[in-house]
């Protein structure tokens, strides 16, 4: 939609949510229409919106917006247009239509390839996907549309199938067809997207097209706005992404679902992990207004980052002020670490009847825990011996924790001038060797999955536990 346009749809459309009956309106059937729920209305003088009314046993008429377009335009569009449900899977697909729908596959792609020998074999991702023996009917059974199946099977490369994929008649199919390119078998691909065969659906029946509208394949395209501040933000933010209404059926799964205890999701760079997040918080904030929950992440960097998209996602989330406040508290690890120990100290500190819970959980080296480096010392003690270090090893910070977690013993007094000027021998521990590098990485995290995808906002991590994110 053309930017000029952002505040005349948004007046439009507040006036239709409220009345659709409102002078000014002029929301009109459209003559020669291929569905006949097709509408336009006035936007302004030049421009008409491309509505699809459902009215079903609803007391209030629901509205499918399509985009606003110049007058003409709009009554073609509304015109040669028409709400679907597919048959074999039960999801609402806009469908344009044509005499002969056809779907241009890039002709330097158009090859086949022979079955490789092992001696030359080439990664199932460089062949395509008649040669690795799909068919037609592979597709058609998911519901995957049969003229745009035959297109994408001499497809080869993912550059390839990325620009045919833009001519998907729906967007699950698109997503879909990436899935199958880059290996997900066509189980996987029927589950994630819940394609199983549809009780018995009729397109011309508005109840059961606004039902078909909700299931999860189609809202990666619909999205049900429901109040003036969500209408607003989809129409008139020009820092407005897909991400923020549509997600990839996985995605909204995980966003959605109830847990019993912990719950892992990894995935790849780019595979959507941080906008499951964002809206996993979100939901639990929506569910609970009163609820206290924590998001966070590695550097204050990346708070902030997370603080400016769930602001973006959702003006209306209360972010906590602190700790314990009711709403979604954001920040590093570190802060969250520091303010518990800063706020709590009395509780969590050594006391006369004996160790306190910081002492309990990290042993007698902790007694340093609470206090801030001494930056100077510090990168004296850097610049003076770290020159044999990795980079990433020539930090204060390194040295503090080094010194505070493998220099001193569990058993001593760690005040700093014991050891000041003491000769080695006097010290009766041994000194610690030389740090390796790679010193700090922990062992057992698992390596990241879905690595092979495409830069996309998708759901694509894989769950490990079950439990509340």
């Amino acid at each position: 939609m053309d930017g000029s346009l952002h505040q005349a749809t948004y007046r439009f459309l507040h006036k239709l949510a409220h009345d659709d009956t409102a002078p000014g309106l002029h929301i009109e059937p459209i003559n020669n229409s291929v569905d006949p729920r097709a509408r336009t209305g006035r936007v302004d003088i030049s421009n008409r919106a491309v509505l699809f009314k459902l009215q079903g046993s609803q007391q209030t008429a629901s509205y499918v917006f399509i985009g606003t377009f110049q007058h003409d335009e709009a009554i073609a569009i509304a015109q040669k247009s028409r709400v679907n449900i597919n048959p074999r899977n039960g999801v609402a697909e806009l469908i344009p239509v044509e005499d002969q729908p056809t779907f241009a596959a890039p002709a330097a792609s158009a090859q086949t390839h022979p079955i490789a020998s092992s001696t030359d074999a080439e990664p199932d991702s460089e062949l395509s996907l008649r040669a690795r023996e799909f068919t037609i009917a592979d597709f058609t059974v998911l519901g995957i549309d049969a003229a745009f199946a035959e297109g994408a099977l001499d497809l080869c490369g993912s550059d390839a199938v990325l620009d045919y994929a833009e001519q998907a008649p729906a967007a699950w199919q698109a997503s879909a067809l990436l899935d199958i390119y880059t290996g997900e078998s066509l189980t996987t691909v029927r589950k994630t997207y819940q394609l199983d065969e549809p009780e018995a659906a009729d397109a011309t029946n508005d109840d059961d097209v606004l039902a078909a509208l909700k299931h999860p394949a189609a809202q990666m395209e619909f999205a049900f706005i429901e109040d003036d501040d969500a209408l607003r933000t989809a129409i008139e933010n020009p820092d407005f992404a897909a991400w923020r209404i549509f997600l990839h059926p996985e995605q909204r799964e995980y966003t959605t679902r109830n847990f019993n205890g912990p719950f892992r999701l990894s995935g790849g760079a780019g595979t959507g992990k941080t906008v499951v997040l964002l809206h996993r918080a979100r939901e639990l904030h929506r569910r609970n207004p009163d609820a206290r929950i924590v998001l966070t992440t590695y550097n204050r960097t990346l708070a902030d980052a997370l603080k400016t998209q769930m602001a973006v996602l959702d003006p209306g989330v209360v972010v906590a002020s602190d700790l314990g406040a009711p709403g979604i508290y954001i920040a590093s690890i570190d802060s969250i670490a520091t303010r518990v120990l800063g706020t709590f100290a009395d509780l969590l500190g050594d006391s006369d009847s004996g160790p306190g819970p910081v002492t309990q959980v990290l042993g007698s080296r902790s007694v340093q825990v609470n206090k801030r480096t001494h930056k100077p010392a510090w990168t004296d003690a850097v610049d003076g011996h770290g020159g044999e270090l990795g980079s990433e090893l020539r930090a204060p910070s390194f040295f503090e924790a080094e010194y505070a977690t493998v220099v001193l013993p569990p058993s001593r007094d760690h005040s700093r001038g014991v050891l000041e000027g003491a000769p080695h021998r006097a010290r009766r521990f041994p000194q610690p060797r030389p740090p390796q590098r790679g010193v700090g990485r922990r062992r057992g995290v698992p390596r990241s999955s879905g690595s092979r995808r495409r830069p996309r906002l998708r759901g694509e991590g894989r769950r490990r536990r079950a439990g509340p994110v």
